[in-house]
């Protein structure tokens, strides 16, 4: 017999197991690694973030805010090092099941809301496109709306198909 999760389930859960090893690999880096591996790792972590709040810019015209992102970089490396250093190989195997098992949560993102959940998130990117400043923002926006409307029809092709026949600006 198959057991059938739900989504917010399974996003909790591996939520949950991936703070766990990050936890576990943070705590490891800080306490085996010396002051000189960690003051590399927070420069190389801060090129990385410079690199990518530039290129995110550049490519998306998202500005992302760079202390966070290298506050995040920073700890996964140091996270990350530090499974190494605790599980030997056994660490790429434990980083190989998060990173396949946490795929579905990035790339079928809209597959994991509700359906109420996939109308708030049209209503935030209509929102984000009344406020665009640019091409870039407005095409962003732009994406999130075709990536809920087709999330939409994929559950309910019938229901997509008298929307738009209908003209009606929300979905029903």
């Amino acid at each position: 017999m198959m057991v059938r999760i739900s989504r917010r389930w399974y996003r909790r859960a591996w939520l949950g197991v991936a703070a766990l090893v990050g936890s576990i690999g943070l705590g490891a880096g800080v306490v085996l690694l010396g002051t000189a591996s960690l003051a590399m790792i927070a420069v190389t972590a801060s090129c990385l973030a410079v690199a990518l709040c530039l290129g995110c810019a550049d490519l998306t015209g998202v500005r992302l805010p760079p202390l966070p992102v290298l506050a995040g970089l920073l700890a996964v490396i140091v996270a990350v090092v530090g499974l190494v250093l605790l599980l030997d190989s056994a660490a790429m195997h434990v980083l190989a099941a998060l990173a396949f098992t946490g795929a579905p949560l990035l790339w079928l993102r809209d597959r994991f809301l509700d359906t109420d959940q996939l109308r708030g998130r049209w209503d935030d990117a209509a929102a984000r496109l009344e406020r665009a400043h640019d091409a870039a923002e407005a095409a962003a926006a732009l994406r999130v709306r075709a990536s809920c409307l087709a999330e939409l029809e994929r559950r309910d092709p019938e229901l997509v198909a008298r929307w738009l026949a209908a003209g009606h600006p929300e979905p029903a």
